[in-house]
């Protein structure tokens, strides 16, 4: 589709789902992030709830890749209730997926594998086995980043091996046994880490390099050089890819370098170096080439449109000429009426002189008979004024009264202004004495009265748990208090929400910098930008107000 410009927004917004999702399945770049919002803003107002989910996905893959990544993350979210809601929770499963990459990508492995595992939860709904088991998989490894024991990740990696035995998938069980052997070589185990090395070698009818590799290197830190020379040149003399043969030539120089043997590390050095000289001339030649792909697209896409343009000018032309043509015929025809019309009026008002003598004469008669009944009504209009008069006094009398009965009914409304006020600040203290009686809620305020102030050290007193439950409580005494605040304050990122969700428990500038772990000025400064976001100019409200009258 070259002039996508001349759709309209249903079947652009269509067009847009369809090859996104063509591209999603065959790993493609994602469309622009102008293509997707333009859909997804059409299918926001006009599109089913499950619509509305997936072109929501596609707008955080687009975000993703144009490096903006609050956004991603916001906009996932909101997919992500989208799908819960809609039950689509195979579609659940892959945008926990993808929020938990995001969080892996900005080295948060506890919340990555928070998010791996609600995706394995949501897989598990959909009866999708085979990404349960991935994303089983990956909660083993983002446990092992996080620091958990070494139990619980070897949990998470059997869970995940016996799930890939049951779902008889070759590849998946290849990379769930890999993952199990870099694990035991970080441990020091090589025994186990080849056994499950060579079983995902056997799983797997291709692409086994990184094992080999991974073989090798484990064969070097036992000191079975010979034997990790052979693994290597022999892998390396069936492999055709230029990008894996560079990098296994690279591990022959970086193990005859431990070696000692500078003669072949050398040379497998500059063997490394030629094929990546090759390699990137090769990549400069795609890139050029892509790059005179969309300046031809767009070459082509600019003469269209000045085809176009030259077309509609030609017809604007047409029309132009035509119009003036007729607007000088109907000119014409107006200039012959007005001069008939012109005659015709002149023959009348002859005539109307004529009659106006004879009229005036006769209205000249009236005229005195007239005079002497108005002076007549003017004696009876006189009694009515003064009638009237009297009349105004009574009803001044009687507005007077009316006014004062509204400045009472005023003074009411002010009263039960005040009344109204009272009722909702009670009602204010009442949910924020139901929150505080929470066991969240509770938690927090225990944490808050250590005697530490917050050192901007990052680390939180509270789990990810513990921010799920208080999110959990504050949106039940709260009513959605997350999504309306998100609808409020669209600019918020998800730290801003559950800052704020923090803020509802009532805590004191100095007990928040305790949870959080953050100096009071952090906090302060914290609570400026959120107000800047909301839009909050009027100083006599504070943030916590705002937020609890949302």
């Amino acid at each position: 589709m070259e002039e996508l410009d001349v759709l309209s927004d249903e079947t652009f917004a269509a067009w847009c789902l369809a090859n996104a999702n063509v591209r999603d399945v065959l790993r493609k770049e994602s469309l622009s992030i102008d293509y997707m919002l333009r859909a997804f803003n059409y299918f926001k107002d006009k599109g089913q709830i499950n619509e509305q989910a997936r072109i929501g996905m596609f707008l955080g893959h687009a975000y993703n890749a144009g490096q903006q990544r609050d956004k991603a993350m916001n906009v996932y979210l909101v997919a992500l209730d989208l799908a819960d809601r809609s039950q689509d929770y195979n579609l659940a499963g892959y945008i926990n997926t993808y929020l938990a990459d995001l969080y892996k990508a900005d080295e948060k492995y506890s919340q990555a594998k928070d998010k791996y595992k609600e995706a394995s939860a949501f897989f598990d709904k959909a009866n999708n086995l085979r990404s349960r088991v991935i994303a089983t998989t990956n909660v083993g490894l983002m446990s092992y980043l996080s620091g958990d024991s070494l139990d619980i990740v070897l949990n998470f990696y059997t869970i995940s091996d016996s799930l890939a035995i049951e779902l008889k998938d070759s590849v998946v069980l290849s990379m769930v046994n890999n993952r199990i052997g870099l694990f035991y070589r970080d441990q020091g185990d090589y025994g186990l880490a080849e056994k499950y090395l060579l079983k995902s070698i056997t799983y797997s009818e291709r692409d086994n390099t990184p094992n080999y590799v991974t073989l090798s290197n484990i064969y070097g830190l036992q000191g079975k050089i010979e034997k990790s020379r052979d693994l290597l040149q022999r892998i390396s003399s069936k492999e055709d890819k230029p990008v894996i043969k560079a990098g296994l030539i690279y591990q022959q120089y970086l193990l005859e370098k431990g070696a000692k043997n500078c003669g072949k590390a050398l040379q497998y050095y500059e063997e490394s170096m030629a094929y990546v000289d090759s390699i990137r001339s090769a990549q400069s030649k795609t890139d050029l080439l892509e790059i005179e792909k969309k300046y031809t697209t767009e070459k082509i896409r600019n003469e269209n449109n000045l085809l176009r343009l030259k077309s509609q000018r030609y017809f604007l032309s047409l029309v132009l000429i035509i119009a003036i043509s007729l607007l000088l015929i109907v000119v014409f025809q107006l200039i012959m009426r007005r001069k008939d019309k012109k005659i015709r009026l002149q023959e009348q008002v002859l005539h109307q002189k004529d009659m106006f003598l004879v009229k005036q004469q006769l209205e000249l008669r009236q005229m005195e008979t007239e005079l002497s009944k108005k002076e007549y009504e003017l004696l009876n209009r006189r009694k009515v004024m003064q009638e009237h008069h009297t009349l105004l006094e009574k009803q001044n009398s009687a507005l007077e009264l009316r006014e004062h009965e509204i400045e009472k009914q005023e003074e009411e409304l002010r009263m039960q202004e005040k009344e109204v006020e009272a009722l909702k600040n009670d009602v204010n203290s009442l949910k924020l004495k139901v929150l505080q009686n929470t066991a969240i809620s509770k938690k927090i305020i225990k944490c808050a009265q250590k005697v530490t102030v917050g050192t901007d050290d990052g680390k939180s007193l509270l789990s990810e748990a513990d921010w799920i439950s208080l999110l959990n409580e504050v949106n039940a005494v709260y009513k959605s208090f997350t999504t309306s605040l998100q609808q409020a304050v669209p600019e918020l990122t998800f730290e801003d929400i559950r800052f704020c969700c923090l803020l509802l428990v009532g805590l004191e500038t100095k007990e928040l910098s305790v949870v959080l772990s953050i100096n009071p000025s952090s906090i302060r400064q914290r609570k400026m930008r959120i107000r800047a976001k909301a839009g909050l100019t009027n100083a006599q409200t504070t943030l916590e107000e705002f937020l609890c009258n949302l």
